[in-house]
């Protein structure tokens, strides 16, 4: 039965809480014969800086978080056949309060078909079986002259967290990558939230320091992100691609990707990414990190510091070794991340898009990418957000603004304590200290433990306009409490979307709209 969570909010003077509408003839090494040779508007603040809605004056507190997006319903999941595969299968309201859905193969676990609205109708995207990979979310690590994938492979699937408008989907599965390999995926997907967080850890102890040398590609497969039906293009071009490291990479020509399509490597970046898109039909789909590069690094250095060839360099200009004779785009293997850079020669219509890191980030205790020492070993985490939307305006672009927007946020609290460390990642019990205090990177959600009394009384202070932020109170007691705005109640499934995990005694919940400025929340 669905517990209901209510939080009392009090809002400091200075912020308020609106809401709106939100290659080289190597190949790849998977073994699959390939040949590789936008959101919402902050409100107007009320006269005396507290929460406004559609810019009216806070006054003593009475705008609250409203309007926002209404008729937001809970997450609803079941199992049913879905694209010829039995799956696992989730219902949730997305950042304007509509539908969407993402099905899970039960064999394999990968993501097999995802749905969302575009124009009134639903765009269905679903895996293209290309070369054997039948949807996104694989893992693939390369190692030696070969991959371990996890296709065709049957995982352990957990709910972790079934809540009313919060859902945790777990996938556990060894695979062996030169020594075992230890693969715990959570997938999260919350209310009010238009893309699902995919988490992974790729635990090495058990094969012991410096014994598996391999990289990671998870998350990995192909989407026929542009939809069939209606909605769809009727056509597979692809007509850009793009990523970020350090700095960003867009393709600047017109019609379909191939090895001579122009491009610019001189963009300032933030957050790591990858996306594909088509103008055309108006679509793309990304994987957008939830943490700045200059905190925690992605992406593979496999030149070994070749990547700056190419660097503040533009088509019409690059440097020595970025691309070869003949070839417009840069070479092959020196992509950060695997996106259709292998199939280029030969097809333009792959869907591939996958992540990217060095190998040895799985299993060895010291490597060296992008000039910087990291380690492998004995555990790898990281997180991405799964973008799915329009290509104008740019969903991937949106989820970017917001991840910064998250990056420059701040959490402090009066009453119980901001969580400085925890898990490393999912699956993971070792305590590491994160990288932006209360932030946790394995979902993305601001984390704080509550006082003795059950209680926590926080400020998080944006600076720049955070969308849906997601809170999460760790030692939470509580069944049922209001969410009151000074004397006014706040609505349940309008104003805000809870779920109480009475196993975990944690609080997760989203705010509806966008927060600027600094927002105190009492929560009792």
């Amino acid at each position: 039965m669905a517990m209901r969570v209510a939080w009392l909010l009090v809002v400091a003077t200075s912020g308020w809480l609106a809401t709106g509408c939100g290659g080289d003839g190597r190949g790849d090494g998977d073994g699959d014969g390939d040949g590789g040779g936008g959101g919402s508007e902050a409100g107007l603040p009320g006269d005396d800086g507290a929460l406004a809605s559609d810019g009216a004056p806070g006054g003593d507190g009475g705008g609250g978080p409203g309007p926002g997006p209404r008729g937001c319903t809970p997450i609803v999941r079941d199992q049913a056949t879905v694209a010829t595969t039995p799956s696992d299968r989730f219902a949730w309201s997305d950042g304007d309060c509509q539908r969407r859905s993402a099905a899970f193969a039960r064999t394999g676990g990968y993501l097999r078909q995802v749905t969302y609205p575009v124009g009134g109708q639903q765009r269905v995207v679903t895996g293209t079986g290309s070369n054997g990979w039948n949807g996104w979310g694989y893992v693939v690590m390369h190692y030696g002259n070969t991959a371990a994938t996890s296709r065709g492979a049957t995982p352990t699937l957990t709910d972790v967290l079934a809540g009313p408008h919060h859902a945790i989907y777990q996938e556990k599965l060894r695979l062996m990558a030169g020594g075992p390999v230890d693969v715990t995926i959570h997938w999260l997907l919350a209310t009010g939230r238009s893309h699902p967080i995919f988490s992974i850890t790729l635990d090495t102890m058990a094969a012991g320091a410096d014994v598996v040398n391999a990289d990671s590609r998870s998350p990995y497969g192909d989407l026929d992100w542009d939809g069939v039906g209606a909605t769809g293009t009727g056509d597979d071009e692809v007509e850009g691609v793009g990523w970020g490291d350090k700095l960003m990479f867009r393709t600047t020509g017109t019609g379909s990707v191939t090895p001579q399509t122009p491009w610019r490597y001189d963009l300032p970046n933030e957050i790591p990414h990858v996306l594909e898109w088509s103008q055309r039909g108006n679509a793309e789909m990304g994987a957008v990190a939830l943490l700045p590069w200059s905190l925690k690094v992605a992406g593979g250095d496999y030149g070994a510091g070749q990547l700056d060839a190419c660097w503040n360099k533009t088509s019409a200009n690059p440097g020595t070794g970025c691309r070869p004779a003949g070839q417009v785009m840069p070479q092959d293997w020196l992509w950060p991340y695997q996106l259709n850079q292998y199939e280029l020669p030969f097809v333009t219509t792959s869907r591939r898009l996958a992540w990217g890191s060095n190998f040895g980030m799985v299993g060895q205790r010291s490597v060296t990418a992008f000039g910087k020492t990291l380690s492998g070993w004995p555990r790898t985490s990281y997180a991405v957000s799964m973008v799915l939307g329009q290509h104008a305006p740019s969903a991937v672009d949106a989820e970017l603004a917001m991840m910064a927007a998250a990056a420059r946020a701040r959490l402090t609290t009066t009453r119980g304590t901001v969580v400085t460390t925890g898990p490393g990642g999912v699956g993971r019990t070792d305590a590491v200290t994160w990288e932006l205090p209360g932030y946790d990177p394995a979902y993305g959600v601001w984390t704080v433990r509550a006082a003795a009394g059950g209680g926590a009384t926080v400020t998080l202070d944006a600076p720049v306009a955070l969308t849906a932020p997601i809170l999460r109170v760790l030692d939470f007691a509580g069944s049922a409490v209001v969410v009151k705005q000074g004397a006014r109640t706040l609505v349940a499934g309008d104003d805000y979307f809870a779920t109480v995990d009475s196993a975990g005694r944690a609080a997760w919940i989203t705010l509806n709209g966008a927060v600027t400025g600094s927002v105190a929340l009492t929560i009792d």
